[in-house]
């Protein structure tokens, strides 16, 4: 019973490592309730304007909006794939008459090879100036499954992630002491 009780509350931790589509924005999501954000929507069961935008969507009071694009890929992103969340910033930024929308792009990379064989980081060096460049972070999906157990083990905490996926680029949590 216990173990059943455990794979259920942490399956998500396995789903952010083998799956995509709904099934890995939906984990996607807890993992950032986890972390403590209030205001998490999966904007995948919205339709706004007749378009589907971002995948999810953190409101995050006075200090704006996080919206985030989560893909799960046999391979490794293409620069359209890493960009797309560009275009949904600069549509929200307008919508919203603010330019504090933070935009965010997630990927599951090469999710039928296991995670120590994937190409790490799965992202080249002009999608990671690029990202920089256009004001976006990227992470991919097994830096959130070790950042798990880097914060349980106390070598960084929730706070501090939150403050970095704000950032620009390819997202480094390495510990700061």
């Amino acid at each position: 019973s216990k173990i059943e009780n455990n794979k259920i509350e942490y399956q998500f931790l396995h789903d952010i490592l083998t799956e995509s589509g709904d099934l890995l924005v939906e984990a996607v999501v807890k993992y950032f309730k986890w972390l403590g954000f209030e205001n998490v929507t999966n904007k995948d069961k919205i339709l706004e304007n007749g378009v589907y935008e971002e995948d999810i969507s953190i409101d995050l009071g006075e200090k704006g909006l996080l919206i985030v694009e989560v893909k799960g890929l046999f391979g490794t992103s293409k620069d359209h794939e890493c960009a797309q969340i560009s275009k949904i910033r600069y549509r929200k930024c307008e919508e919203r008459g603010r330019f504090d929308v933070y935009a965010l792009y997630i990927v599951n990379n090469e999710r039928n090879v296991e995670p120590l064989k994937r190409t790490l980081p799965p992202f080249n060096q002009n999608q990671i100036n690029d990202a920089k460049n256009d004001k976006r972070g990227m992470l991919y999906t097994w830096q959130m499954f070790n950042l798990y157990f880097n914060i349980e083990e106390g070598f960084i905490t929730k706070e501090e992630v939150r403050e970095r996926l704000l950032k620009t680029g390819l997202i480094d949590f390495s510990p700061s002491f």
